[in-house]
């Protein structure tokens, strides 16, 4: 079963490489789950990310915490795959998500204003209308890529 995936894997990708575009299997499962989040309205577990993510317990982050969101909230849907999943992903580090959290700050940056500044601290309803934004471009952009994806991961 390892090899297969290990398969599927190495055909998304020649062809996120073909698609020039570099997507690392724990950005591809999040994207899914936000997909999922959004579809169902429930949040939960990204909010669970966003208070850990919050180290200073405001009730906001900065661009210098979103990636610790990220991997927090690759930690929670971790820990609820399938031993075999598991094995394939592995844990999240902060690494794993710095290209997508550079896209979306950037995004962030480019359509909302000075709302969007780069700096500025989000609260939860703030960063959830932003990421809503960014995953409805992003799903347009990878949107052959998220229909592989959805049924390896």
């Amino acid at each position: 079963m390892l090899f297969v995936v290990r398969l599927v894997l190495l055909a998304l990708t020649a062809l996120v490489a073909r698609a020039a575009l570099a997507v690392g299997p724990h950005s591809m499962k999040s994207h899914l789950v936000w997909n999922e989040c959004a579809k169902n309205d429930d949040f939960e577990d990204w909010q669970v990310a966003f208070r850990t993510a919050d180290r200073d317990r405001d009730g906001s982050i900065t661009a210098g915490d979103v990636k610790r969101l990220f991997a927090a909230h690759f930690a929670i849907v971790h820990a609820r795959l399938p031993a075999h999943r598991q094995e394939t992903f592995g844990p999240a580090e902060e690494y794993h998500f710095e290209q997508d959290v550079e896209h979306f700050l950037a995004h962030r940056e480019e359509h909302q204003g000075a709302e969007g500044h780069r700096h500025k601290a989000m609260d939860w309803d703030t960063f959830k209308r932003h990421m809503l934004h960014f995953y409805e471009h992003k799903t347009e952009e990878r949107s052959s890529l998220l229909e592989v994806a959805q049924h390896i991961f």
